[in-house]
């Protein structure tokens, strides 16, 4: 059963890969924008060389000679007079230090009366740390020194005097002391107080000590308590807005751990790149930051490391036996052939083919029934209802072309006769001709768009169907409109052998019970049928029960109540879950199982997993279910061993093995490999599932090794390994050695054989001659008559003698 109200996996796929792409552009951007700890490193290039401009200002020349780089001109020590005054608009901003028109802002501003050439002020990154200063000291203008405030007064129409600048809020005007003379343009040693933040120290190519202002010392745990406060951020927000893009826990758990872990990573790479110099850190590859890439890259084996992607479909197929095509064009090909043709292969080629005159010498496959143009006449199968509490009633409103009847439940609590939920319900029809039929829910257009084949789609002249549903007191509580007011049809065509198919449907009409349900679940069936033996040592079982109706069920190894049965099993508990049969399934593990006992099992369910409490309805009585522990399968013994001769070029070698023990006293079914592979034990000896065992095969000479194993019901297995030789004897015994001794004739063989003579010829019968005296085998011996030539026949044990008109040998009185 389908529900049209319910998300698809593939429903949410596009969400999911989306919540994906944005928390790991999330926490890249968190960890390449938003960290506060920044590299070490001055961002101004060493090997920019001054431009054009400065060479031709003789003004600069002579206040800077010697300047080579842009790091010189900006760094370089005169006297503190290369600053900034906080508030003047002659600042060079970041924007023009690397821009060709630099040195000509530059020679602007040292033109400019009573300005100060000023060095370009680095714009503090985003959520970089800042100097602050204790009372009574405030910020420097170039951010890098802590100035004392040593005089304060209140500004003159919004302007403060000269001597005084506003202060942070411009509420104030304060007048500060001038950095140490020669302290440089940023002070090598700020005036640090108790609480403020410092700056790490570092040194310029040529070894001097520098104060950078995107620098921090933070310390170690500092760096990574912020980089877990971002991580936090990053888990909270996946973990709360996961669910809502569709995301499963699964998923969920994932992204927002492999996030906090990527920006955790990343900001502290970031933080001690800064701390410790790592130019790796903050240098840009293909514009993304080093830190960046380590938390990308953390995030990411994370993330692979720990996401398992489940996902489930419920499919539906049936296992239907081939069949011909329709009609019989194909018929006379059968005909054709240099062999007769079989009534196998006749009908093989088309569903109309059939075997005329069988069993003649004009045996032909041909089309019956060549002109049928009609399709198969449907009417209801009173053979097909489950039992004589259920009737077909004509139904006058259906119609035409469609025709129908309504299946009606006499035993109605309601009088409306209606079938009980989750009762099963059998309906069948029956054709006037052999033909294959398809039922459905939906009144499809034709045969072919219909789903479900009744009987198999084999043709025949009866078909049944079967199923069960939920009655409206069951699809309310768990949140499905009833359709219909629970009134159901079933629509039925069928098509025969030469693919006519009904143009209308037979309709099948009938209601399910409106009243509430107060019937327990019914456990159906089971996984591995009730009395099943399981293997030797085996304490455990896989196993699902199946119930007619979503329900919640627990076992026991005791008989008891519900609410007291220790172990509670996983349930398909929606009503869309139901299987092809109709049925509901519970999963467990039954635990506790005992070798050579019959372990028992209480099975109890409760129904309406979604409904109130006291709506529910569980079973008073238990479900037993009995697993039989059984002992060791035993091989006795397994034949051939030896050698095994024949006169034929392929030999017949029989193996027998017996079995015993195991369950049911050794009754097994067993298997011979040459290979001794376990997937190689597919060839099951013909005479088995028994105790005994045999199997004949064929072979010619050489030496055998073959591996046989046997299995009982149980599971049970025993392995066993033959070891033989065959040889092939074709050859007729041969006379080695003829002499006369005493009154005797002595003859000695080369194999044993027996021998018989005759004093005619050589054209007698074997069974006919005179039989000679056979001592050991080899060694034979008859009365000597010196009047009489002796013809001499020998057959060995596997039935070779000489050819009808040959002897093995002609013994004549002459020749003594």
């Amino acid at each position: 059963m389908k529900n049209k109200y319910f998300p698809t996996r593939k429903d949410i796929a596009f969400s999911q890969i989306f919540l994906l792409v944005i928390s790991i552009v999330a926490f890249t951007w968190a960890i390449g924008s938003e960290v506060g700890v920044v590299s070490g490193e001055i961002i101004i290039p060493k090997d920019v060389t001054i431009n054009k401009v400065y060479q031709d200002s003789k003004i600069l020349q002579e206040k800077f000679p010697n300047i080579q780089t842009l790091r010189d001109f900006l760094y370089a020590n005169y006297e503190g007079k290369i600053g900034c005054t906080l508030g003047e608009d002659i600042c060079v901003t970041e924007d023009y230090r690397f821009s060709e028109s630099f040195f000509d802002v530059a020679l602007k501003i040292q033109q400019k009366k009573g300005a100060p050439l000023t060095a370009p002020k680095p714009a503090p990154k985003k959520g970089a740390y800042q100097l602050t200063c204790s009372d009574g000291y405030k910020v420097s203008d170039n951010g890098r020194n802590c100035l004392k405030i040593i005089e304060t007064k209140d500004p003159v129409n919004g302007a403060c005097e000269e001597g005084f600048i506003p202060n942070s809020d411009k509420t104030k005007c304060v007048k500060l002391e001038a950095p140490p003379q020669g302290a440089g343009p940023a002070g090598e040693e700020p005036q640090l107080k108790p609480g403020d933040s410092g700056f790490c120290d570092l040194k310029d190519d040529a070894g001097k000590l520098i104060n950078a202002k995107d620098v921090t010392c933070a310390s170690a745990l500092g760096i990574l308590g912020e980089s877990a406060l971002f991580a936090a951020g990053i888990y909270g927000v996946v973990t709360l807005f996961g669910p809502i893009f569709g995301l499963d826990d699964e998923q969920t758990k994932a992204i927002s751990e492999a996030g906090a872990l990527g920006v955790l990573v990343g900001n502290s790479v970031s933080g001690f790149g800064a701390k410790y110099q790592w130019g790796w850190a903050s240098t840009e590859y293909g514009g993304v930051s080093g830190a960046t890439y380590a938390g990308l890259l953390a995030a990411g084996a994370y993330f692979l490391a720990n996401y398992r992607d489940e996902d489930s479909k419920k499919v539906q197929f049936s296992c239907v036996p081939w069949q011909a095509g329709l009609g019989g064009d194909n018929c006379e090909v059968c005909n054709q052939g240099f062999l007769p043709c079989s009534e196998y292969q006749c009908k093989s080629l088309g569903q109309s083919c059939e075997l005329v005159n069988p069993g003649t010498t004009d045996e032909k496959c041909v089309w019956v029934n060549r002109n049928d143009v009609t399709s198969p006449i449907i009417e209801a199968w009173i053979g097909g209802l489950l039992n004589a509490d259920y009737r077909y009633n004509p139904d006058a409103a259906i119609l035409p072309p469609d025709r129908g009847v309504k299946v009606e439940y006499l035993k109605s609590t309601l009088g409306d006769n209606c079938i009980p939920a989750f009762t099963p319900l059998r309906i069948g029809i029956s054709s006037n001709e052999p033909a294959k039929c398809k039922i459905d829910g939906l009144r499809k257009n034709d045969f072919e768009t219909m789903d479900v084949l009744m009987s198999g789609g084999l043709l025949q002249y009866n078909h049944t169907f079967s199923l069960s549903l939920p009655g409206s007191d069951n699809l309310n509580s768990a949140g499905i409109e009833v359709q219909n007011d629970g009134n159901y049809d079933l629509f039925v065509r069928c098509e025969d052998a030469n693919g006519n198919a009904n143009e209308g449907t037979f309709v099948f009409k009938y209601c399910v019970d409106k009243g509430p349900d107060v019937t327990p679940p019914l456990i159906v069936a089971t996984s591995i049928p009730n009395n099943a033996p399981v293997a030797y040592n085996q304490t455990s079982l896989n196993l699902e029960v199946y119930v007619n109706e979503p329900s919640e069920c627990k076992w026991s190894h005791n008989n008891r109540e519900y609410d007291s049965m220790e172990v509670q099993m996983s349930c398909d508990t929606f009503i869309r879950d139901n299987n092809a049969q109709g049925l509901y399934t519970c999963r467990t593990t039954l635990e506790g199982i005992k070798d050579r006992f019959v372990n028992k099992f209480f099975f109890r369910c409760k129904d309406k997993p979604q409904a109130q409490e006291n709506e529910r309805n569980v079973n008073q009585e238990s479900f037993e279910y009995k697993v039989i522990g059984t002992q060791a399968l035993v091989i006795d013994y397994a034949l051939p061993n030896d050698t095994i001769r024949d006169s034929t070029s392929v030999v017949k070698v029989t193996f027998e093995t017996k079995t015993s023990a195991g369950f049911d006293e050794g009754k097994a079914e067993c298997f011979f490999s040459d290979t001794g592979d376990d997937d190689d034990f597919t060839t099951r000896f013909l005479e088995s599932n028994s105790h005994l065992h045999k199997q004949e095969l064929f072979l010619p000479s050489g030496s055998y090794v073959y591996y046989i194993r046997c299995i009982d019901l149980g599971g049970n297995r025993d392995d066993e390994t033959i070891t033989f030789s065959v040889e092939s004897d074709d050859q007729a015994p041969i006379v080695v050695r003829a002499y006369h001794e005493e009154q005797y004739l002595k003859l000695i063989t080369n194999e044993e054989a027996k021998c018989v003579y005759d004093v005619v010829d050589c054209s007698y019968p074997f069974d006919s001659g005179i039989p000679i005296t056979e001592i050991d085998g080899t060694n034979h011996f008859t009365d000597w008559n010196i009047n009489k030539n002796l013809y001499i026949k020998c057959q060995d044990a596997y039935g070779n003698q000489p050819l009808p008109n040959q002897c093995s040998i002609i013994v004549k009185s002459s020749d003594f």
